[in-house]
């Protein structure tokens, strides 16, 4: 079993103790039996005893057997060392704070502005990244494990504290009612005295203009008129209908015009015998006709 084994399993100091050492640094064990024994330097202190960093630990066999002597009294002489001394915990990074104010273009405290702290990416030089479209990348910040997300109070102040010595960015994402919203990030530096200083960071928001509000739609949509077609009305409209001809020019005819003969009075008398004679012709002719066939 290694020192560093026994170390862990007799982490306190037991058995037998030595006598205190002398002037000369020496001391002794008495009346002890054949075997080997761990031995190691302990200091008595308000807590009881503790092992001393200031010896080396070491392994004894009694007899002592050297060139077939066997020694029964045995002086060591332990290696001293420098205790080992921790290193002392990591320092905690430097922090700071800033303070800020939300206002208007007429200075007036802005309440309810949100904002999210971010600093931009950076490659392995230290330069700052850029995306496709040349515009710098930022990433949240975090404290304790959580995004910093700060809002105006009714005086339109805000802070943030905790922050390591750098160069951080403030993302608007939610301005207050009836203002733009900030289009880039504000930068603002932390240092040793930032939050100290008696100077507030003044971020100001421009009014939205005076928009035209929106048409409410009505509560029934227009109806959509169906496919059949429409029948036309049997009976006419009240209304007559007036057709204008257009004004056509009206060609006179080509050639002489024939005379228009009107017939006198004797002569439609003579027409008029002539059809009766006839008549009676037609009627004879039919009687005669019908009395040969009887």
């Amino acid at each position: 079993m290694s020192l560093d084994s026994l170390d862990r399993e007799f982490s306190q100091p037991e058995n037998k103790l030595s006598l205190p050492t002398d002037v000369e640094g020496r001391t002794s064990f008495e009346n002890l039996t054949d075997g080997r024994y761990y031995i190691r330097e302990v200091i008595e202190t308000e807590n009881g005893l503790i092992t001393s960093q200031y010896s080396i630990p070491f392994l004894v066999d009694l007899p002592l057997i050297i060139n077939d002597e066997t020694i029964r009294n045995v002086t060591v002489y332990p290696k001293s060392t420098t205790p080992t001394t921790p290193p002392p915990p990591p320092e905690e990074p430097p922090t700071g704070g800033e303070k800020f104010i939300k206002v208007d273009s007429q200075g007036r405290n802005l309440a309810g502005a949100r904002f999210k702290v971010v600093d931009r990416v950076q490659d392995e030089q230290g330069n700052y990244i850029k995306d496709a479209g040349g515009n710098f990348v930022y990433r949240s910040v975090y404290l304790d494990g959580e995004e910093i997300l700060l809002v105006s109070d009714a005086n339109g102040r805000f802070e943030v504290n905790g922050l390591s010595y750098g160069v951080y960015w403030l993302v608007e994402t939610a301005a207050p009612l009836g203002y733009r919203l900030l289009t880039q990030p504000l930068e603002f530096t932390i240092t040793r005295n930032s939050y100290d200083d008696s100077v507030v960071i003044q971020i100001v928001n421009q009014e939205e203009p005076p928009g035209t509000p929106p048409e409410t739609p009505p509560d029934t949509p227009p109806s959509v008129p169906p496919d059949v077609p429409t029948k036309p009305p049997e009976s006419p409209p009240d209304t007559p209908i007036i057709v204008t001809p257009p004004d056509v020019p009206i060609s006179p005819p080509k050639g002489p015009i024939p005379p228009i003969t009107i017939p006198k009075t004797g002569d439609i008398e003579i027409f008029l015998f002539i059809a009766a004679g006839l008549a009676m012709v037609i009627l004879g002719a039919w009687i005669t006709k019908d009395t040969q066939i009887n």
